[in-house]
């Protein structure tokens, strides 16, 4: 196995704060850094606008078609086998 992977971080680490150090380029060395923290912090705000509504409606939808017709939860689902499906004890399928 090649070490390279674990020896990247600590370079590229030593690296930065080498750059940092050079007056003008540290200063567009951290720019960057933040722009591109910045750009990340608004894509997972996007990311989240977008996906909240679809998950809720996602939801719903899997709500809506788990209940029955007069809008109480069905207690089995179609999925189980025959022989729990007719057992004498109740079971909650909720917990």
């Amino acid at each position: 196995m090649s070490y390279l992977l674990e020896i990247t971080s600590p370079v590229a680490l030593i690296g930065l704060v080498a750059l940092l150090m050079v007056p003008y380029l540290g200063f567009l060395v951290g720019l960057i850094l933040v722009f591109l923290a910045v750009t990340a912090l608004i894509a997972g705000a996007i990311g989240a606008i977008v996906a909240a509504p679809l998950m809720t409606l996602r939801f719903v939808r899997r709500r809506r078609s788990a209940a029955g017709r007069d809008g109480t939860a069905r207690s089995i689902p179609a999925r189980i086998s025959p022989e729990i499906r007719h057992s004498e004890t109740p079971v909650n399928w909720f917990r």
